[in-house]
């Protein structure tokens, strides 16, 4: 909250309701759009997560995996920086995310990226749901399930991006 406090504008910050699960994290140290290390390997994927989805991706194997818990302000120069710059390259992300693609981290990663060409990501998939209106009446778990936002679903994304990123 101090942090959020010295801000000169307004900040989106991702507060845990009562009841999810809790995760290790490489760093329990919370920087505003900063994000936290869950898990680190050589596969040549990185797993970017937001919010709610991140309790199904920490499930996830396969692949590095780094969790946002701000979305505003989103700091690309300090954190993307040294990961898509550093000794590991990651030539594949996967974002998943519970909001629309505009506006929300896939639309700030891709922003970011973009000015890497051409030493960027060769490709970023977006896993999350579609920009349109939903029909009322299916559970949350339905809804996550048919756009692969599970852990099954965000499962298969890192496996079809692993075997390009070895490719």
């Amino acid at each position: 909250l101090p942090q959020a406090l010295a801000l000169p504008g307004p900040c989106y910050l991702r507060v845990g309701r009562f009841g999810e699960p809790e995760f290790d994290a490489y760093d329990n140290y919370v920087k505003l759009g900063i994000p936290r290390w869950i898990s680190m390997d050589d596969s040549g994927v990185m797993l970017l997560s937001l919010g709610e989805t991140t309790a199904g991706a920490s499930r996830v194997t396969g692949c590095s995996h780094c969790h946002f818990h701000t979305l505003k302000p989103f700091v690309t120069s300090e954190w993307l920086s040294d990961v898509f710059g550093g000794s590991i390259e990651y030539p594949e992300v996967v974002v998943v995310e519970e909001t629309t693609p505009l506006g929300g981290l896939f639309a700030a990663a891709m922003e970011w990226m973009h000015g890497l060409r051409p030493y960027g990501p060769r490709c970023v998939t977006r896993v999350g749901p579609p920009d349109a209106f939903q029909h009322a009446g299916k559970l949350r778990v339905e809804l996550w399930r048919e756009w692969s936002m599970d852990t099954e679903g965000i499962q298969k994304a890192v496996d079809e991006r692993r075997g390009f990123a070895r490719g």
